[in-house]
C-alpha cells in the first residue's frame, strides 16, 4: 500500500498480549525498519489489555510506557518511534496524559464515536473535537486529533465520500480486523485519496 499509493503508517503495541511479549521480539530486522521509518512507525497503545489509565497511578504509568517504548526502540529503532499516540480504549487521566507530554509525546488520537469518552476530555470538550479535526489541551500540551474512520465499522466506505472534505483525515483499524473484505475496503479507500491527491504525514 506504501508502495502502491505512499501511505504512512503508526501501528500502535503492547508490550504483552495474549501470550506474546515484546520481550521475547527479535531485534534481527531493526535495521530494515530503520529504513522504512520515513512511512512506517510504531507507538505505545498499552502495557497489556488490563490496564485502565484512566485511573493508575503516575509512576506505574510511566514505568509502563518507558518499559514498552525502550523495548520498541531495540526492536525497529528510535526514529521508528511515534509521537502521536493511540492509547486502549481511550482511558487516560489527566496527570498520566502530563507524563506523556513531558515524555515527547505530542499528540493523541481520539474516538471515531459519539458514544465513547475521549481521554480526560470534559464533555463540552469531546463535542468540540467531533466537530472538528483537532482539540489543543493547555493543561497538557497535547494536541487530540478526531478519528474519522474505523474501517471494519464502514460498511459503505465504497459510497460515501464525505470524508474528502477533511483537512485532516484519520483512519484507523485493528490487525484482527485486516480480512479479505477490509483489506478491499482500504485499498479503495487509498485509490480514492491518491485520485484526489491527498498528501499522506504523520500527525505530531
Amino acid at each position: 500500500m506504501h508502495d502502491n499509493y505512499g501511505v504512512k503508517v503508526t501501528m500502535y503495541i503492547f508490550y504483552e498480549f495474549s501470550g506474546k511479549s515484546l520481550k521475547n521480539t527479535t531485534t534481527k530486522f531493526k535495521s530494515e525498519f530503520e529504513k522504512n521509518n520515513s512511512w512506517l512507525k510504531f507507538g505505545f497503545h498499552e502495557y497489556n489489555n488490563f490496564k485502565d489509565y484512566s485511573n493508575l497511578n503516575v509512576d506505574e504509568f510511566l514505568n509502563d510506557y518507558e518499559t514498552t517504548v525502550k523495548k520498541l526502540e531495540n526492536i525497529v529503532g528510535e526514529k521508528s518511534i511515534s509521537s502521536c499516540l493511540r492509547l486502549e480504549g481511550f482511558r487516560l487521566s489527566k496527570e498520566n496524559a502530563k507524563v506523556l507530554s513531558e515524555n515527547g509525546v505530542t499528540s493523541l488520537l481520539g474516538a471515531d464515536t459519539d458514544n465513547r469518552k475521549d481521554y480526560f476530555l470534559s464533555e463540552e470538550e469531546n463535542k468540540y473535537l467531533l466537530k472538528n479535526d483537532f482539540l489543543y489541551s493547555l493543561d497538557t500540551n497535547l494536541k487530540i486529533y478526531n478519528t474519522d474512520l474505523r474501517i471494519e465499522n464502514m460498511n459503505f466506505i465504497l459510497y460515501n465520500k464525505n470524508y474528502l472534505q477533511d483537512e485532516i483525515l484519520v483512519v484507523f483499524t485493528h490487525e484482527w480486523a485486516l480480512d479479505k473484505i477490509n483489506k478491499i475496503k482500504i485499498n479503495y479507500l487509498l485509490n480514492l485519496l491518491s485520485y484526489n491527491n491527498v498528501e499522506y504525514s504523520f500527525l505530531e
